[in-house]
């Protein structure tokens, strides 16, 4: 990188600049990287200015904290093309981070990071399209799902959980489309976003929008409801799909039973003392 970075090569140097700030196989130094993000964002490099403001917003390594600086930086990223950068100027329009808040300048900077292939501004072009909607009283966003459609084509796990969400109930005058409801909650799930890996699983018992499967919904519900803060709800239901048994050669009571017991034990649901009573008195 060192060698890249000498020979011109901008990629180099940004590389060389990160393996500084995380500590990647040299001592970690933010101030030191902080004024090489500024000097190559001089340059023209949206991400280097984009990083610049992060560091500055948050006042990593010592470095003091300015978020309208931030705003300057991400601003700057934004005009160089960085989709980052577009959308951290977004959020500090909508929130009045260092700025007043500014709905319509938020809604076009996050217009522009979806047009940079920033996957999680096209989520919150969604978001204020919806929270426009509410406004006025318009119940109809049909024309703008594109944007979630053109997030999770991206990346963005929380723009396919919406899309998600909005085909499986039907909502904002668009059509209730189930397959394509539970496509995007698998796709939100592989993308790390829990609530989709929660939908996914459930509606694999139901059969929602997809054939159910019993031991395809515990591979999914697992991971939930093993995690350090476990969703004992997702429990609850792995625990119906090793009863159900569908797909399964046979049921699995004493799987359903290990799930029923955490959800009961642990939080005390209902539901899941209920089916544990229930397997208790059956044998």
């Amino acid at each position: 990188l060192v060698s890249a970075c000498a020979a011109g090569n901008p990629q180099g140097c940004i590389e060389k600049t990160y393996s500084r700030y995380w500590g990647r196989g040299v001592p970690q130094n933010v101030a030191a990287s902080l004024v090489d993000f500024k000097d190559m964002c001089e340059q023209g490099m949206g991400s280097a200015c984009d990083r610049a403001g992060f560091i500055i917003s948050r006042g990593e390594g010592d470095v003091t904290k300015d978020i309208s600086l931030a705003n300057e930086y991400f601003e700057k990223a934004c005009e160089a093309k960085s989709g980052n950068g577009c959308t951290n100027r977004g959020h500090s329009y909508k929130n009045g981070s260092g700025d007043p808040v500014d709905k319509n300048k938020a809604r076009l900077a996050y217009l522009k990071g979806c047009e940079l292939f920033e996957g999680y501004a096209c989520s919150q072009m969604w978001d204020m399209a919806v929270a426009t909607r509410n406004n006025s009283g318009n119940p109809s966003l049909p024309s703008q799902v594109s944007y979630l459609s053109r997030g999770c084509s991206l990346g963005s796990g929380s723009s396919c959980f919406k899309l998600g969400d909005v085909r499986s109930k039907g909502r904002y005058g668009v059509p209730r489309n189930p397959r394509h409801a539970y496509n995007s909650m698998a796709r939100a799930c592989k993308l790390g976003q829990s609530n989709g890996c929660y939908n996914q699983g459930s509606w694999l018992i139901s059969g929602r929008g997809v054939e159910a499967d019993s031991r395809k919904a515990i591979e999914v519900l697992l991971p939930l409801c093993e995690r350090e803060k476990p969703d004992y709800q997702a429990c609850n239901n792995a625990g119906s799909a090793a009863y159900r048994g569908i797909g399964m050669a046979a049921p699995d009571y004493e799987l359903a039973a290990v799930f029923y017991r955490k959800a009961c034990y642990f939080s005390g649901m209902p539901a899941a003392c209920s089916s544990m009573i229930d397997m208790l008195e059956d044998g």
